[in-house]
Protein backbone atom coordinates (compact mmCIF):
# COMPACT_ATOMS: atom_id res chain seq x y z
CA UNK A 1 0.00 0.00 0.00
CA UNK A 2 1.78 3.42 -0.86
CA UNK A 3 1.41 6.33 1.72
CA UNK A 4 -0.53 9.00 0.80
CA UNK A 5 1.31 12.28 -0.22
CA UNK A 6 0.30 15.34 0.91
CA UNK A 7 2.18 18.04 -1.85
CA UNK A 8 1.73 21.49 0.99
CA UNK A 9 1.18 24.05 -2.15
CA UNK A 10 -2.18 22.25 -2.59
CA UNK A 11 -4.71 22.41 0.17
CA UNK A 12 -5.14 19.59 2.64
CA UNK A 13 -9.05 19.89 1.87
CA UNK A 14 -8.28 19.07 -1.90
CA UNK A 15 -6.64 15.57 -0.84
CA UNK A 16 -9.59 14.91 1.39
CA UNK A 17 -12.36 16.23 -0.87
CA UNK A 18 -10.56 13.17 -3.58
CA UNK A 19 -10.53 10.84 -0.51
CA UNK A 20 -14.54 11.24 0.33
CA UNK A 21 -15.10 10.24 -3.70
CA UNK A 22 -13.55 7.30 -2.90
CA UNK A 23 -10.10 8.15 -5.53
CA UNK A 24 -7.31 5.47 -5.24
CA UNK A 25 -3.46 7.57 -4.89
CA UNK A 26 -2.80 7.35 -8.49
CA UNK A 27 -6.45 9.06 -9.05
CA UNK A 28 -5.90 10.98 -6.34
CA UNK A 29 -2.44 12.36 -7.94
CA UNK A 30 -3.59 12.23 -11.54
CA UNK A 31 -6.71 14.32 -11.73
CA UNK A 32 -7.06 16.18 -8.27
CA UNK A 33 -3.32 16.85 -6.74
CA UNK A 34 -0.94 17.37 -9.59
CA UNK A 35 -2.80 19.53 -11.77
CA UNK A 36 -2.81 22.19 -8.62
CA UNK A 37 0.56 21.31 -7.92
CA UNK A 38 1.37 22.05 -11.56
CA UNK A 39 0.09 25.24 -11.73
CA UNK A 40 1.32 27.02 -8.89
CA UNK A 41 5.12 25.37 -9.93
CA UNK A 42 5.61 25.50 -13.53
CA UNK A 43 5.49 29.78 -13.78
CA UNK A 44 8.90 29.62 -11.07
CA UNK A 45 10.38 26.94 -13.02
CA UNK A 46 10.38 28.60 -16.22
CA UNK A 47 11.17 32.27 -14.63
CA UNK A 48 14.31 30.07 -12.80
CA UNK A 49 15.24 28.69 -16.55
CA UNK A 50 15.12 31.47 -18.18
CA UNK A 51 17.74 33.52 -15.38
CA UNK A 52 19.84 30.50 -15.51
CA UNK A 53 20.45 30.69 -19.26
CA UNK A 54 20.73 34.77 -19.11
CA UNK A 55 23.27 34.19 -16.33
CA UNK A 56 25.46 32.05 -18.09
CA UNK A 57 28.77 32.48 -19.41
CA UNK A 58 29.25 29.38 -21.92
CA UNK A 59 26.16 31.10 -23.89
CA UNK A 60 28.27 34.83 -24.32
CA UNK A 61 30.81 33.30 -25.30
CA UNK A 62 30.04 31.12 -28.18
CA UNK A 63 26.50 33.28 -28.55
CA UNK A 64 23.09 32.84 -29.81
CA UNK A 65 23.88 34.73 -32.92
CA UNK A 66 26.68 32.79 -34.02
CA UNK A 67 24.31 29.56 -33.52
CA UNK A 68 21.75 31.46 -35.64
CA UNK A 69 23.90 32.53 -38.20
CA UNK A 70 25.32 29.16 -38.54
CA UNK A 71 21.71 27.59 -38.73
CA UNK A 72 20.62 30.06 -41.58
CA UNK A 73 23.85 29.55 -43.29
CA UNK A 74 22.99 25.44 -43.26
CA UNK A 75 19.19 26.17 -44.04
CA UNK A 76 20.75 28.31 -47.12
CA UNK A 77 22.30 25.24 -48.14
CA UNK A 78 19.82 21.91 -46.99
CA UNK A 79 16.11 23.78 -47.96
CA UNK A 80 15.28 22.51 -44.18
CA UNK A 81 14.64 25.27 -41.98
CA UNK A 82 12.76 23.16 -38.90
CA UNK A 83 15.29 20.14 -38.71
CA UNK A 84 18.34 22.69 -38.80
CA UNK A 85 16.68 25.02 -36.46
CA UNK A 86 15.79 22.11 -34.39
CA UNK A 87 19.40 21.16 -33.91
CA UNK A 88 20.32 24.67 -33.24
CA UNK A 89 17.84 25.24 -30.33
CA UNK A 90 19.17 21.42 -29.02
CA UNK A 91 23.03 22.75 -29.60
CA UNK A 92 21.89 26.24 -27.83
CA UNK A 93 20.06 24.14 -24.54
CA UNK A 94 23.14 21.80 -24.04
CA UNK A 95 25.72 24.45 -24.40
CA UNK A 96 23.09 26.38 -21.63
CA UNK A 97 23.02 23.76 -19.39
CA UNK A 98 26.00 22.29 -18.82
Amino acid sequence: MVADVHIQAVPRGQLEAAEALGMRYGQKMRHVILPQALKIAVPPAIGFLIALVKASSLVSVIGYTDLTRAGKIITSQNHAPLATFIVVAALYFLISSS
